[in-house]
């Protein structure tokens, strides 16, 4: 069978299984009311490290295919078997991410629009509710969330909980990220000069809308969590330094581990695979 076939199954279903592996990661403890955004780059971390298993899998993989003839040993049918499953994952998930990317939701208070060039969208309805203040913090809560471009990411967050599904805890970690977000976000209109009951205000005019059209509110988040934000915004504005994103410096220092796993991978994969298919009928 061609080395490329192989490697397919091999992948699939080692990803998938890694994928189950990384979604029973512990939870952290609920957001307590502090500093959302020193907290926000620990739960954005906590969405992508369940998919690090399948990172080290797929380097492995990586480096038994640079050593693997063109003519590689059959795919037991077991493994065809436990792929399935694994492929419709792979396909929700790609299906999920496809629909997010082509869909246009209706703003009907005020949100950010576009994953690549998003842009602040407010509706007449919702103006029509809120006074100028209000409106100005509505503008200053959702261009914070343009300037850190969390449309995407929250699209990116979305991908790896569904590679995840149907695992409650990456959904909830997912939750989680996201109200972290939305909290952050208040504290940055408020830096900018936003009082907290301009934005508060703003808040429940959106939920009352979005109440009234029987719609999930964008501005207001989820219901579990409004009473949470509302009491922060009438409370003094928190203070501390926020914390920047050391992608580079995880980046760099995966990189070492991920080409150590790809050299074990070209040293000892063709042993481990084929010992593997020899075991499976």
């Amino acid at each position: 069978m061609d080395r490329e076939y192989v490697l397919t199954v091999l992948g699939v279903v080692l990803t998938g299984l890694a994928f189950r592996v990384g979604a029973y990661w512990p939870l952290r403890d609920p957001l307590v009311v502090g500093i959302p955004r020193q907290a926000e780059r620990r739960y954005w971390r906590e969405i992508w490290t369940p998919l690090a298993p399948a990172a080290v899998a797929l380097c492995a993989l990586a480096g038994w295919a640079a050593l693997e003839p063109d003519d590689s040993e059959l795919v037991p049918w077991t493994l065809w078997l436990l792929s399935i499953p694994c492929v419709f994952i792979w396909m929700r998930a790609i299906w999920r991410a496809v629909k997010a990317l082509t869909r246009q939701p209706a703003v009907r208070a005020a949100g950010v629009m576009g994953l690549w060039r998003p842009r602040i969208v407010i509706s007449d309805q919702f103006r029509a509710r809120i006074d100028e203040p209000s409106a100005a913090a509505a503008i200053a809560h959702e261009a914070a969330h343009v300037r850190h471009r969390d449309p995407l990411r929250l699209w990116l967050a979305q991908c790896a909980t569904d590679l995840q599904w149907p695992s409650r805890r990456a959904a909830e970690r997912l939750r989680t990220w996201m109200q972290v977000v939305e909290c952050a976000r208040d504290d940055e209109a408020r830096e900018a000069g936003i009082e907290g009951a301009d934005l508060a205000a703003a808040i429940l005019a959106a939920v009352g809308l979005y109440e009234a059209e029987r719609c999930a509110p964008a501005l207001g988040g989820e219901p579990t969590d409004l009473e949470t934000r509302i009491r922060r915004l009438l409370e003094p504005a928190p203070s501390g330094e926020p914390v920047g994103y050391s992608v580079l410096a995880l980046v760099l220092a995966s990189t070492p581990v991920l080409v150590g796993v790809a050299i074990a991978g070209a040293l000892f994969g063709e042993a481990i695979v084929s010992g593997v298919f020899i075991l499976l009928p």
